[in-house]
Order: C-alpha cells, then structure tokens, then sequence
C-alpha cells in the first residue's frame, strides 16, 4: 500500500503540473488523463522520493492543515526549493509556504528532527527556538544553536 496525496485544482491542474514538475527535483509525469478537448483530468507527478497527483474538480480551497513535507539533503536544496516555491506564494514561518496554488509545503533540511528530537532536553530546547525564529529553515544554525554556540 502507499499513501499518495492528491491535490485538487480548479481547472489549474495543467498550470500546477506544469509548474511542479520544473521545481520538484527529478520530477516526471505518469499517469496522465485527459478529457474532452485534451484537457488534463489527472496526472501523477514522480519526483526524487515522493509521489503525488494532480487532480482538476470543483473549487476547493487548500488548508494548512495538509501540507507537503519535503525533507532535503542539503542546505542549498532547501534554499532552491523555498525560493521556487515562495515565488508567487507566502513565506510562514518555521519552514512552511503556501505556495502560488494556496498548497502548503513544510521545506525541512534532512537532520532537523533529529536536533528537535534530541535526547538532551536542553539541546532539543535550543535547537526548537531557533527554528522557531526562523522563516526559511537553515539546519547550520539549528545545529549551532542546539550546540549553545
């Protein structure tokens, strides 16, 4: 079994797919449904470590409440993927973005939870008001931060 998320878009689907597939990295189309005049019904988009399809329906509007987690090896991939993602969208905070869609994504940098998660409460303290301060997240100064540097 495994869990796909399905995004809804408002006759945008063909726009969003569009647009993901040039942020996402190592990003292809599978899937594809089209309807009458060519027009795109759903398509699935595969990208370096995840899956999610695009799907053309009613208005709905997206809430924070889903959001897609993206956890990035390095630094310079969470700066890509926030800079792409925010524009035409809003910048939270503590590494979230709505993006040009009203889509939330959570552009975390791989060993974050490990330093929020660290068995030395005071570690895991410092490191929580760090990110806590932060929009974009940047996991050298989480790090120096759960170090008390």
């Amino acid at each position: 079994m495994k869990l796909v998320p399905c995004l809804l878009f408002d006759g945008r689907a063909d726009e969003a797919l569009a647009y993901y597939s040039s942020v996402l990295p190592g990003a292809k189309t599978t899937d594809v449904m089209r309807g009458q005049g060519a027009a795109l019904v759903a398509a699935t988009l595969e990208f370096d470590g995840g899956r999610i399809m695009l799907l053309n329906g009613p208005a709905a509007e997206p809430s924070m409440s889903v959001s897609m987690f993206l956890e990035c090896e390095t630094q310079a991939q969470v700066d890509r993927l926030w800079d792409e993602l925010s524009d035409g969208g809003k910048p939270i905070r503590c590494g979230w973005i709505t993006d040009r869609f009203g889509v939330t994504w959570q552009i975390v940098p791989a060993g974050m939870l490990k330093y929020l998660g660290d068995p030395d409460p005071a570690r895991a303290r410092r490191a929580m008001q760090s990110m806590m301060g932060m929009t974009k997240l940047d996991i050298n100064e989480i790090a120096r931060a759960a170090d008390g540097a």
